[in-house]
């Protein structure tokens, strides 16, 4: 059984290449194997030791969880675009409106799993 990657590549990718550095110049710079790099932003790399995360984060400048993959949840539907696009940006609130703005969705969630939808077929009329 495959695990799954602990490196989000993409990020390491976007990370690397910011600096202008190919995967060569990035593994000299951390003290590891290029083709750790190389198999890390193809999400290849299912074990990996901490000191190499925490060379990756140190030598790139950024914090561990910056590189983290985020865990898939297979039985969660993805979010709509407009959401997607608005979620990060709720990060920028002060903690009281985040609680707001939570509140408000988890209401909404719990009153239209009980209230019938809009765009749900009713039941004929008896």
């Amino acid at each position: 059984m495959s695990m799954e990657p602990v490196i989000d590549g993409a990020a390491l990718r976007r990370l690397r290449e910011v600096r202008n550095w190919d995967q060569s110049a990035l593994a000299r710079r951390a003290g590891i194997s290029q083709s750790v790099v190389s198999r890390l932003e193809r999400g290849l790399q299912d074990n990996l030791d901490a000191a190499v995360l925490i060379a990756l984060a140190r030598t790139l400048g950024t914090a561990v969880d910056a590189l983290l993959a985020a865990p898939t949840q297979p039985d969660q539907a993805p979010l709509v675009s407009e959401l997607a696009v608005i979620v990060p940006e709720l990060a920028r609130l002060p903690e009281r409106d985040q609680r707001r703005v939570a509140a408000i969705l988890q209401a909404y969630v719990r009153a239209s799993d009980v209230a019938p939808r809009p765009d749900a077929e009713e039941s004929p009329p008896e």
